[in-house]
């Protein structure tokens, strides 16, 4: 099970052995973070898919209203 815990004025995610060895993922790695319409996408950010996200995320946060325009 995974929670979520306060780290001093941040909180933190606590996930299971289990789930990091299945997302190949360390303790110590850097990951991308998407919210989605449900909760949040995790991705290692040295993939390509967490490459692709991080890229996307910030030309999305650098021109908004196209984007807004776009999803119309």
């Amino acid at each position: 099970m995974s929670r979520i815990s306060r780290i001093g004025n941040s909180v933190g995610v606590t996930l299971s052995r289990e789930l990091l060895a299945v997302a190949n993922l360390r303790p110590g790695d850097e990951v991308t973070l998407v919210p989605v319409q449900d909760g949040i996408f995790i991705s290692a950010a040295s993939s390509p898919q967490g490459a692709m996200l991080a890229a996307a995320l910030e030309d999305m946060n650098a021109r908004p209203g196209l984007f807004r325009k776009l999803a119309e």
